[in-house]
């Protein structure tokens, strides 16, 4: 049917918005017909023109800006120019609600007026990401708010109110909370699990989806690619169990291929079919998949039986609830927000909401002798700005286009004249002997010394580096699209280094030849004592490409990488035509009589770089000119790590290091603006630099933000939302997800570290008084706390507050963050009392006995400082809560609701269970489980008990159970005579990549119940800890007594 929204000819229920939502929701499931419910059921569905649905497509990117650069996929058109925040790491450094709101409100508004004018596709937007930053080796850091659940709790439910509006039935736009859940390893991501047990799941993992999904009203959540104790996370029963059921989400999306990577990298179930019933079943409405292929695969899991209609249903009335919340089935003119119109995109205001936002980000991470601010009358003159990041603005992945940035350079230049010095090394290069120039299409050829090219060399890592060519202002790129049409060659082509892959980018590598001992000292090789290369003098190396791949001089004299020299040929695989690449090596060695063999000696073996120009020489000869050097470093958001690549480290630049020393030696008035979304081991620089300033990248008012703070316009007061370690040696593996146990946080990480969780300096000393923590109605504790501006600037001052449970029964957090406030414009010689309120449910914990959180009975230590090691007020309450029960062993035990373990992995066992797994047959596994009672609860004393446990065990496999420490029983499978043992349960499959734990135990599991004897005379009268201790290819699902 045509719609006339002008003149309200609406005569469908579905339009009428003055019905109550579900009737309209009933009508419009009675009226689809099957197929167009299953059209419904992938991110984009169709015109339905019979009941004047649109078509209408979920998800879009709104992480610090709306992201409409047009530059993906099929989408090439001219970009629309969008509002663009620092990123979300940055945001989140501000510790300001009131700001992330009206930040959300930015990207909420700028979303509608791209959507009114046709511009943008959706006003489903898939932001804010609340994954737990609990490693700083993730790749995404920059893209979430931090490592405390409650800190990203408030400031992403902050972000989220302003993107969806205040309206108590429409939305602005679609929050999209991503990734549902402990999605913190990029290698391996699309099939790797992730351990999680029952504390850690709870009270760190689901906690910041709980909180913004309760307490802030986020409409949407989006499924994450890991598996979760083996079970891929868009089919775990999470999502409904939790997030729809008790926490009240209305819709959930997968994340992009998730079904395709569920059945070809999880190897989880054998079809589509199988996956998107399961997804289905366990919450999920909507399937970020080819559309096409989703619409077969529900409609063959309907015709199997594998989903009944009123499962299709709930998924498309889900959707449909969002959309007309949304009011794309509006009649009658009542949405509040279908006024925004185009004009309301990148206003003025909107950029002076990015410039406040990029203002109260920035970190004072050192001021010794109060060297900032910068007078200005002082400045004149007298600055300096030097370094490889202070004329760039860095373009993420999730960032939109600003109609305009600043870069650092530009915001010092808006208070004074300064002259500049970027500090990188120039450089001619030879492959293996030949000069390296750019022809008349800006390729790079073979040349002689007469026309060889200059190249600036920028280096970001141990290996990662990029050229610039100095002639042209381009990167070098690798376009290397063989299948698309490109030829393999190196150009001379690109403004920055960007992309999904960043081909832009060049990686060390040895070099094939040996130099002598001649060669090195004439080319000054240079080469720290583990050999690292770093640019900043004459150096030989080997080098690839972004991949690895190694580099060629083809016939021409033009250089190549390796897959510009390989055959494409056509194949059929499965049901699809793709083309698949083999190199020439492997065919040739297949058909020796069309042997077409790569020849060897076009083979790149070494390069030799010549240095023309030394930067860290004129780096310096300008530091000593002036009185403030002002030194611009830090990472990149797309080469340092980005989605899809972790960091093996958190080592800083290695040649940045250099030009930081070199400039410190020259003027020991240095200032440091790091431009930075990840932590940095930078302890040189703390121990030397007088003034640090940290900027995470993304805002379009970078530079104003930053010479905002150096001058002293605005006193900087962010606090880092994430602990900076000294080292990574006495951290766990990023792929271990337990914070508890193995400690990592603020919460449970006692070591020393370089900065803490919630630090930041400001150029005025705040004194903190007194404070007051009372219970009111059992249900808050009030907190007051009476600060002091003892110095001259008016400064900002966040004041946070942490609990620490005395005495607890189980390991708690050090301390936990239950309150904050970013008090505003504290004037010198200004005392204020800032109140706070502190939720008692807060303070519960989850215990693994209860399978409930409870509230333990006892002292709460309140404490008030400007960081989580910053503690400068305390004062005790005493709550009356509930004890930690007795396990009753005669009730089943869940294993995996363990005190204590060593050696083991959790992953999926059978009846519901998690399955405790041992790590391979010959490292012994413990779990041990505190406060169980035996003889207790059971009023006989027979000589012997009977533990049966629901476990797979194979042939030799071990099992000996402990009561406090002292032997009672022995299970050896395949010798150990037992009274019985049951019939079995069921069987679990596993996929066998070696790289994971589990892969021990094979394609398949039998799960069968096992009793072990157990001497009676041993189990003690009260409550004891049992450790059941394993060695063998073992996993364990539940216990109990017989």
């Amino acid at each position: 049917m045509e719609i006339d929204m002008s003149n309200k000819k609406i005569k469908n229920p579905l339009w009428d918005n003055e019905l109550n939502i579900e009737k309209r929701l009933d009508f419009l499931i009675n009226s689809l017909t099957l197929d167009e419910k299953i059209s419904c059921m992938s991110n984009a569905n169709p015109d339905i023109d019979r009941l004047g649905i649109r078509a209408f497509n979920i998800g879009g990117e709104g992480a610090h800006g709306v992201q409409a650069r047009h530059d993906q996929g099929g989408d090439l058109r001219e970009p629309d120019f969008t509002t663009i925040f620092p990123n979300p790491i940055g945001m989140s450094r501000s510790w300001d609600e009131d700001m992330l709101k009206k930040s959300g409100e930015v990207v909420g508004i700028e979303t509608r007026g791209l959507f009114a004018a046709g511009k943008n596709g959706s006003l489903s937007v898939w932001a804010p990401t609340v994954d737990m930053e609990r490693d700083p080796r993730w790749g995404r850091n920059e893209e979430a708010y931090g490592e405390d659940p409650y800190l990203t709790g408030r400031l992403a439910g902050a972000y989220v109110e302003g993107m969806q509006g205040d309206d108590d039935f429409y939305l602005r736009c679609a929050a999209t909370l991503k990734h549902f859940y402990a999605n913190n390893v990029e290698e391996d991501r699309t099939f790797t699990s992730s351990s999680i047990d029952p504390r850690n799941k709870h009270e760190y993992y689901h906690e910041p989806f709980r909180r913004i999904i309760k307490e802030h009203g986020a409409e949407a959540m989006m499924t994450a690619y890991n598996e979760i104790n083996g079970v891929p996370c868009m089919v775990m029963r999470d999502i409904k169990d939790y997030a729809k059921d008790r926490w009240g989400l209305h819709h959930v999306v997968t994340d992009g291929g998730d079904v395709l990577q569920t059945v070809n990298q999880h190897e989880y179930f054998g079809t589509d079919a199988q996956t998107v019933a399961a997804g289905i079943k366990a919450g999920i409405d909507s399937f970020s998949d080819n559309r096409e292929k989703m619409e077969d695969a529900v409609r063959e899991a309907y015709a199997l039986g594998l989903i009944e209609m009123k499962d299709i249903d709930e998924a498309v009335r889900n959707r449909f609830g969002t959309m007309i919340r949304l009011g794309l089935f509006d009649a009658y003119g009542d949405n509040p927000y279908s006024q925004i119109t185009i004009e309301d995109v990148g206003t003025k205001k909107n950029q002076e909401t990015a410039l406040k936002m990029g203002q109260e980000s920035v970190v004072l991470l050192e001021n010794k002798d109060g060297l900032l601010p910068i007078d200005k009358r002082d400045a004149i003159g007298n600055i300096g700005v030097i370094g490889p990041l202070a004329d760039v603005w860095q373009l993420d992945w999730y960032s939109g286009l600003p109609p305009y940035y600043v870069t650092g350079l530009d915001g010092i230049k808006k208070y004074t004249d300064t002259s500049f010095e970027k500090g990188l090394c120039r450089f001619k290069i030879k492959a293996d002997g030949k000069y390296l120039g750019l022809d008349k299409e800006d390729r790079l050829v073979i040349v002689d010394e007469k026309n060889a090219e200059i190249f600036e060399v920028e280096q970001w890592d141990k290996k990662q580096f990029t050229l610039k060519s100095c002639s042209k202002g381009k990167f070098l790129s690798v376009r290397d699209d063989i299948n698309g049409g490109e030829s393999g060659d190196i150009c001379a082509c690109k403004d920055r280094a960007f992309g999904w892959f960043v081909k832009e980018a060049f990686k060390i590598s040895e070099s094939d030849g040996e130099l002598s001992k001649k060669e090195a000292e004439e080319t000054k090789v240079s080469q720290n004592e583990n050999r690292q290369i770093i640019f900043n003098s004459s150096v030989s190396c080997g080098v690839t490409s972004w991949n690895d791949e190694t580099l060629y001089i083809d016939e021409n004299g033009k250089l190549c990488v390796e897959s510009a020299l390989q055959k494409t040929e056509k194949c059929d695989y499965g049901n699809n035509d793709e083309i698949v690449e083999e190199s020439m090596s492997q065919k040739m060695s297949a058909n020796a009589e069309n042997r077409n063999e790569i020849d060897k000696s076009l083979k790149i073996s070494n390069f030799d770089f010549e240095l023309v120009s030394d930067g860290i020489e004129k780096a310096v000869k300008l530091a000593k000119k002036v009185k403030y050097p002002i030194l611009f470093l830090g990472g990149d958001p797309i080469i340092t790590c980005k989605e899809d690549v972790d960091r093996e480290d958190i080592d800083f630049p290695a040649y940045q290091q250099e030009l930081l020393e070199a400039v410190y030696e020259a003027n020991q008035n240095v200032i440091i603006v790091l431009i930075s979304n990840v932590a940095f081991d930078i302890s040189w620089a703390k121990e030397h630099i007088k003034s640090i300033l940290l900027s995470a990248s993304g805002c379009m008012e970078l530079g104003t933000a930053i010479a905002d703070n150096i001058f002293g316009k605005v006193s900087p007061a962010g606090r880092l939302s994430t602990t900076w370690y000294k080292e990574l040696a006495k951290l766990p593996p990023k792929e271990d997800y337990d914070i508890i146990a193995h400690p990592r946080t603020y919460a449970y990480y006692d070591d020393e570290v370089l900065y803490p969780f919630g630090y930041g300096k400001t150029y005025s000393e705040v004194r903190y008084l007194d404070m007051t923590a009372e219970i009111k109605d059992y249900t808050k504790i009030a907190v007051t706390v009476e600060v002091e501006n003892t110095g001259k600037y008016v400064t900002d001052e966040v004041v946070q507050i942490y609990v620490t449970k005395k005495g607890s029964a189980v390991k708690r957090a050090i301390r936990e963050l239950k309150a904050f406030e970013r008090v505003k414009e504290l004037a010198s010689g200004e005392r204020r009392t800032v109140r706070l309120e502190i939720k008692i449910g807060d303070l519960k914990y989850y215990d693994v006995a209860d399978e409930r959180f409870i509230l333990e009975d006892g002292e709460y230590e309140i404490q008030a400082g400007s960081s989580s090691r910053d503690i400068y007020l305390k004062k005790s309450v005493n709550i009356k809560g509930t004890a930690r029960s007795s396990r009753d062993a005669w009730q089943t035990i869940k294993a995996n609701h363990y005190d204590k373990y060593e050696n083991i992995y959790l992953y999926e066992g059978i009846n519901g269970f998690d399955a405790v797994c041992t790590l391979d047959n010959k490292t012994d596994g413990e779990i041990s489980y505190s406060n169980v009672c035996v003889k207790k609860a059971y009023p006989f004393k027979p000589e012997k008990y009977f533990l049966e446990i629901l476990a797979s065990i194979e042939d030799d496999g071990v099992v000996e159970a402990f009561a406090n420490d002292e032997k009672i029983g022995c299970f050896v499978k395949g010798q150990t005579k037992t009274t019985g043992i049951h019939s079995e349960i069921g069987t679990a499959a596993f996929r066998t990549d070696k790289k994971m734990p589990w892969a021990a135990f094979g394609r398949k599991t039998d799960f069968k119940k096992y009793d072990i004897e157990l001497d009676g005379n041993k189990i003690p009268d009260g409550e004891f800890e049992l450790k059941l201790k394993m060695r063998g290819y073992i996993r364990v699902c539940s216990f109990k007594m017989l």
